[in-house]
């Protein structure tokens, strides 16, 4: 089996939850043998940042990025297509070279309105298209990418939604041709990289950690409207936040805004970090862990604290009851609900010691059992094999 996996999102320029997942599945391919390339077109100031190379095989395999042309001054419909159609190309051209037998990519943006190329089936992850996504959130969008979106969809083999619920609502608004084979599967998370690294608790108290975007749909704003019940009520609470945005010191200061002068030093920064030598530490010991969303397609980051053995507050939305057991491995918080999230803060921050650690022990059985990459990947092996067979 040859594969093309086509991802705009890719370490290092990106680790966000495609770009993430995206990298964890690629290693457990590897891993397996399994003979693969990896391809994505990336915006000019996106090389430039990192040093990107056009063909980078660091990882044990190739990973192609086309750049965007510079100082492209071509209409957004036009350019939405000429990104395609360039991709196509290399496509087609590299299939000839090569013969791939299946394509994976992501249903965001639509990246192959076309299909796969002649001879190979295309198989998509449901990760989070526009269209659901600005269906579901009842705002504008962009029309030629939802049909770019679309389009590819009704040319996939096979669909693999990282939840029921984004596969449900997906289906709702395109439905899926005849003989298209309907799977979920979540994404994968790194449960060796985010794993305890003492037997300890080292855990401080009242320490809350947020690691996500700082994207209003995230809850952010909602979380820091509860912390002035939180701090008020828990004195040695304090949060702790990673994660970043192009505009991040008009963000902070918005955010600071909704606190009281004398609970703002209870606030700290950091940014965007690594995530493979910073953030594991940083979960370790943090009492709680906060992600408020207003929805999701799945959610990698609530997981990863849960393999850390956190006590993880995720929102009861979408997916929210897909991976929480609400008071067993977890809690869940009633979404965009300042009063319903200060409540699970404080009566995490305030749980008995043998409670927390009971519920941090099954939020990491959960995180490998059911979300572990090696776990996951096998499952998209077996789909993509079954995909080919039929």
């Amino acid at each position: 089996m040859r594969v093309l996996i086509v991802c705009n999102e890719y370490p290092p320029a990106s680790h966000g939850g495609i770009g993430s997942a995206t990298f964890d599945l690629a290693c457990e391919l590897l891993a397996s043998g399994i003979d693969f390339e990896l391809v994505g077109i990336i915006p000019p100031a996106t090389f430039e940042r990192f040093s990107l190379p056009v063909l980078d095989e660091q990882y044990g395999y190739p990973v192609h990025r086309l750049r965007t042309p510079v100082g492209s001054r071509l209409p957004f419909p036009v350019q939405v297509w000429a990104d395609r159609r360039r991709l196509r190309r290399w496509i087609w051209r590299r299939h000839r070279e090569k013969p791939f037998d299946l394509v994976f990519t992501d249903d965001y943006n639509g990246m192959l309105p076309w299909g796969p190329p002649p001879g190979s089936v295309l198989v998509v992850r449901l990760n989070g298209s526009n269209l659901v996504y600005d269906s579901l959130m009842q705002r504008d969008g962009q029309r030629r990418i939802w049909d770019c979106e679309r389009r590819m969809l009704n040319r996939a083999r096979r669909w693999i939604g990282v939840s029921r619920f984004f596969l449900d609502e997906t289906r709702a608004r395109i439905p899926a041709p005849a003989g298209t084979a309907l799977s979920v599967l979540p994404n994968p998370v790194d449960t060796d990289l985010f794993s305890p690294g003492s037997a300890d608790d080292i855990s401080v108290p009242g320490r809350i950690v947020y690691h996500n975007t700082l994207h209003r749909r995230k809850g952010i704003y909602d979380l820091f409207a509860a912390l002035p019940q939180v701090f008020a009520t828990v004195p040695e609470a304090h949060l702790e936040i990673y994660g970043g945005k192009a505009d991040l010191p008009k963000i902070q200061e918005s955010l600071l805004g909704l606190l009281p002068a004398g609970d703002r030093g209870r606030v700290v920064f950091f940014g965007r970090v690594d995530r493979y030598s910073v953030l594991p530490g940083a979960l370790e010991k943090a009492r709680v862990a906060c992600y408020p969303s207003h929805l999701e397609t799945f959610g990698i980051a609530p997981i990863e604290a849960m393999a850390m053995q956190r006590v993880t507050i995720y929102s009861d939305c979408g997916p929210g009851r897909e991976i929480v057991t609400p008071g067993v491995d977890g809690l869940l918080c009633e979404p965009k609900n300042p009063a319903s999230i200060a409540r699970c803060l404080i009566g995490a921050l305030t749980l008995p010691d043998e409670a927390r650690l009971a519920m941090g022990r099954a939020a990491r059985h959960t995180a490998v059992s059911r979300f572990g990459k090696t776990v996951v990947c096998r499952g998209y092996l077996e789909q993509f094999r079954e995909t080919l067979d039929a």
